[in-house]
């Protein structure tokens, strides 16, 4: 029979009773007529009982061999599948007025930066939307006219531009190298109708995003 010591080897007990703790891979039996084979530790360790040099019984100890159930597994992916359902709906209803704030932030970003660029640079910038397609894009002004500065940007899905008009009627704002700005308001809306409106202010060339009351 093999066996093999785990951690300390004696543990002192009551009535000068020692106690040997080992782990036997041999045909120990389990508790209940339950048996093993050569190579299986069986999930169970041996306590040896002692008094001196005489060994007065072995007591069997089972080892927590515990698991997850399929009922506990079955619960669990119930429990799961009863958040989703709660939760699917207000992410429903989250999601077009984040879109939303994401389109005006990303507008009144794109200002920003015409903002910046046109005094650093000493040159006009202008951001010039299309409301039809709803997109927009940032361009600088050359000797040959006004070029594209980066790539065309579309407004996210279920986005639209409701108007986009600034001083003169037209759907661009332009941005001086004195840090002055064209005159004028840009509106959204969701699928849901919320609104909100981009400002643009003339003297400062400050940009605002606020709601619209509906």
């Amino acid at each position: 029979m093999r066996s093999t010591s785990l951690g300390t080897p004696r543990l002192q007990g009551e009535g000068g009773f020692s106690y040997k703790i080992i782990l036997s891979p041999h045909l120990y039996p389990l508790p209940g007529g339950e048996g093993g084979s050569e190579g299986d530790y069986h999930g169970f360790w041996v306590a040896t009982r002692s008094y001196g040099n005489r060994i007065n019984k072995n007591i069997y100890c089972e080892m927590n061999r515990k698991g997850i159930t399929l009922i506990e597994l079955v619960v669990v992916m119930v429990i799961i599948a009863i958040g989703a359902v709660l939760l699917i709906p207000n992410i429903g209803a989250w999601i077009p007025n984040y879109r939303l704030r994401s389109a005006a932030r990303d507008i009144c970003s794109t200002m920003r930066t015409a903002q910046i660029k046109a005094v650093s640079t000493n040159s006009i910038y202008r951001v010039e939307f299309d409301v039809a397609g709803g997109s927009y894009i940032l361009q600088v002004q050359t000797t040959g006219g006004f070029k594209e500065d980066g790539a065309r940007q579309s407004l996210p899905k279920g986005i639209e531009f409701v108007s986009a008009s600034f001083s003169g009627g037209v759907s661009y704002v332009n941005f001086n190298p004195n840090s002055t700005a064209s005159a004028g308001s840009v509106i959204l809306k969701n699928k849901k109708g919320t609104q909100k409106k981009i400002t643009v202010n003339s003297s400062t060339g400050r940009v605002h995003i606020g709601d619209i009351e509906e």
